[in-house]
């Protein structure tokens, strides 16, 4: 019952160095369920620390708390024991959901956990295992390669919360191989989260799709793609394929590992041909000794192998549906019973019915996984209540997390008068309606009070695809789950620049709760924004790098070009004009950054103003009909010519002259050094400039105390460095989706090319922000959303 940190694994290893076999206990789980499994399996030692005891149900074993009896523990040898486990022996117990309604243990021996890490050292080479990052709870088997994988080969485990909290950790650039499931690598993938160190993705315990696989491979860092499929009772991993560069074909779950055997078997229990479906039976080394303590239920899912002749060889059955391919690799199919996989997590969908029938008020349910919307799976329950009696999706969840871990609570619960039936007189499951978003809400809409509540009020209801959500409603009762409830949490760091762990919404689930530990977060101590030191190499801001990785991506593309295009009616100071552009490239270093490369990571480079930026073109030799055109076509092509992030410059300006008073000023920025508020920074800075130099005057702007390289790296480091910035300050671009739309808005709505009118030319912007921008004292240009706060 330890949680996941480094004393996890030091938990372990003291378990397996003991002799003894590991039993893991979430911390999460209801004290119901960890009884349960703790009695079923007779452990007599529980490893634990002293702030999770209130979690354990009550115990009459020896309990050893990691950190209060460290100093106990330390007066203990430390050479080795000798060998204390024969091949035989118990080495862990996981358990899984059950059909039955109860969980069942899955007994792996030592022989078998050392046949899978065989396989796994063999196949990966320890350059590989260097780096693999832990994240998955050891409930779960894909802990096992995570764990033991790189220790036997001499790596390192990098320990995380979950998959989703590798873009803010620490240790993240110490990763070089990830192995999780595709919903958590898709997450990544588009919050753009996987760092530069990963070169192998691993994915395992869902389907996997190829439009995934090749999004991994357009990232430059990864090399390696592999789909794995193996159930618990066949210890983590039974098939391997390596999914190619450029594959078009869906991909499949592929050959056996080297001392595993598969039969594609039909109702008979005979083989099937190539092409034909059938179930999937696994034989061999990784076999699991059974379920612990359930002889019957072990007898009739590990069954006699009438292919081997080895004396009491068994197969196991594993009720998912495959085919054999030409190439000799398996196609997974589905499942052939009401076994689920959620999110990487595999549910008996008969468990959570069971859990529900169990209540008094429940006449019938069914269980279902719906997938309404791309790649959002959930378990929704429909529910009929006995005569005279109401039910509410409150109390009915309420009951569940008394009796199932949160991953199997349904998210929607959808309340029937009688459940739909077919001409057979079962369930009709394709008649079962889709849960009305907000449907669950049970309580009176409150409208937030602050500014932090109506941000997360509506970051909310983006996130769960809601209309409305008001102070009282609580986040799962609106259909929330853990990966939403990531993604929601990536938000809210994001909006606030705060941390905050994935459990606070899991304790404060209502707005109005959560917007106080918020709060509570934005009161905590920041390091002072000072100008730095100048090194030549600057460190690129989380947004920079962001924005810089995705140039990578797509070289040569203007998507990110910030442009603006507009008229100027009336005399024009060309020379006034080009002082102030001068003096505005002199004043803000951002409109002379560029990024190159050194030692395989971008820089933040400063160079000195040798040359005016503005340039000109006189187009008043044209015919008087063709000057518009001509300028609108010199605009559009100014605005979509791509930027150079390692050579610079980032920033361009043109005059194009059609007469003595008409001129078009295209200006064009890449996103790296700007952002929406930057132009309102740089044309207030421009009126006040050209306002003054056509007078003959001095700058009246103030020398700027800092600049944005001294905010990128002010902001790496803030209490807690990456390992709290990362999620917040690399999404401060609001993602690449919002970095998409922020583009766009801006081409929309700034990128209009020359008005014929004159209407809100710059001469009339200039003259009207030039006090504004004089009385405020001037701003450092921020790029890529670092907003006004920095």
């Amino acid at each position: 019952c330890v949680e996941r940190t480094e004393a996890m694994v030091v938990a372990l290893l003291g378990v397996l160095k003991a002799g003894a076999a590991y039993v893991p206990l979430d911390a999460t789980y209801p004290k119901e369920r960890l009884a349960y499994m703790l009695e079923g399996t007779g452990a007599p030692v529980v490893v634990t620390q002293a702030g999770l005891e209130d979690v354990l149900p009550e115990y009459a074993g020896q309990r050893v708390r990691l950190d209060t009896d460290a100093k106990v523990l330390s007066g203990y040898p430390v050479e080795s024991l000798g060998s204390m486990s024969a091949a035989g022996q118990l080495a862990y117990v996981l358990y899984t959901s059950g059909s039955t309604g109860r969980p069942k243990g899955v007994a792996v021996t030592h022989a078998s956990a050392v046949a899978f890490l065989k396989w796994a050292t063999g196949t990966f080479t320890p350059e590989q295992l260097k780096g693999v990052l832990a994240a998955t709870s050891l409930n779960f088997d894909l802990s096992v390669f995570e764990v033991f994988a790189p220790l036997v080969s001499g790596g390192t485990v990098v320990v995380a919360q979950n998959a989703l909290a590798l873009a803010g950790l620490k240790e993240a650039q110490r990763v070089t191989l990830l192995n999780t499931v595709p919903s958590a690598v898709a997450e990544l993938v588009r919050s753009g989260g996987i760092p530069s160190s990963v070169e192998t993705v691993n994915l395992a315990g869902e389907a996997l799709p190829n439009r995934l696989v090749q999004a991994l491979y357009a990232l430059p860092q990864v090399k390696e793609v592999n789909n794995l499929y193996g159930p618990t009772e066949d210890t983590t991993y039974s098939t391997h394929a390596r999914v190619e560069r450029g594959a078009k074909m869906e991909p499949r779950i592929g050959r056996p590992l080297e001392g595993t055997q598969a039969y594609v078997l039909d109702a008979k229990g005979q083989p099937v041909p190539e092409g034909v479906p059938g179930e999937l039976y696994l034989g061999g080394e990784g076999l699991a000794r059974g379920y612990l303590g359930q002889p019957g239920l072990t007898a009739e899912r590990f069954v006699p192998d009438g292919f081997s002749e080895r004396a009491g060889a068994r197969l196991y059955r594993t009720g998912d549906k495959v085919r054999w391919g030409r190439d000799g690799s398996l196609e997974y199919l589905g499942r052939m019973d009401f076994q689920v996989k959620v999110r990487g997590f595999r549910i008996e969908l008969g468990e959570v019915e069971a859990a529900l029938a169990a209540l008094p008020s429940i006449r019938d349910v069914v269980v279902v996984v719906r997938e309404d919307a791309p790649g959002d799976k959930r378990l929704v329950a429909y529910v009929v209540a006995h005569a005279g009696q109401t039910v509410e999706a409150t109390s009915l969840r309420s009951a569940l997390k008394g009796r199932l871990p949160e991953y199997m609570v349904p998210s929607a619960f959808v309340v029937l008068e009688a459940l739909p039936l077919n001409a057979n007189g079962k369930v009709d499951r394709k008649a079962l309606p889709k849960p009305e978003a907000g449907a669950e809400r049970t309580r009176v809409y409150v409208a937030p009070r602050t500014e932090t509540e109506e941000v997360l009020a509506n970051l909310w209801a983006q996130v769960l695809g809601v209309k409305q959500v008001g102070i009282e409603d609580s986040f799962f009762e609106l259909g929330g789950h853990s990966l939403l409830a990531t993604q929601a949490v990536s938000r809210i760091r994001t909006a606030f620049n705060v941390e905050l762990p994935l459990r606070a919404l899991f304790e404060a689930p209502t707005v109005a709760e959560l917007a106080q530990k918020v709060e509570s977060g934005r009161r905590a101590t920041i390091t002072t924004l000072v100008k730095q030191a100048r090194t030549g190499q600057e460190p690129l801001s989380f947004a920079q790098q962001r924005l810089w990785f995705l140039d990578q991506l797509q070289p040569g593309s203007a998507f990110y070009n910030l442009p603006a295009a507009v008229r100027l009616s009336g005399p024009l100071d060309v020379e006034a004009l080009r002082r102030t552009f001068d003096e505005l490239v002199r004043r803000h270093e951002s409109l002379r950054t560029s990024f190159p490369v050194r030692d395989g990571q971008p820089m933040q480079v400063v160079v000195p103003a040798a040359h005016s930026i503005l340039e000109s073109e006189d187009l008043a030799a044209l015919p008087v009909a063709e000057r518009e055109a001509d300028a609108q076509r010199r605009a559009q092509w100014e605005s979509q010519r791509p930027f150079d992030l390692a050579q610079g410059p980032l920033f361009r300006a043109k005059l194009l002259r059609l007469s003595a008073t008409e001129h078009v000023l295209v200006l064009v920025m890449h996103h790296t050094i700007s952002d929406g508020w930057s132009m309102g920074v740089l044309v207030k800075e421009l009126g006040a400039l050209y306002g003054a130099f056509t007078q003959g005057h001095a700058s009246p702007l103030p020398e700027l105390p800092v600049q944005y390289a001294d905010y990128a790296t002010w902001q790496r480091g803030w209490p807690g460095g990456r390992d709290v910035l990362h999620a917040a300050a690399d999404g401060m671009a609001g993602g690449a989706g919002a970095l998409q739309r922020a583009a766009g808005h801006q081409r929309g709505n700034a990128h209009r090319g020359p008005q014929p009118d004159g209407t809100g030319g710059p001469h009339r912007l200039l003259r009207q922000h030039a006090g504004a921008a004089h009385a405020g004292g001037g701003e450092a240009l921020l790029p890529a959303g670092a907003g006004p706060g920095a």
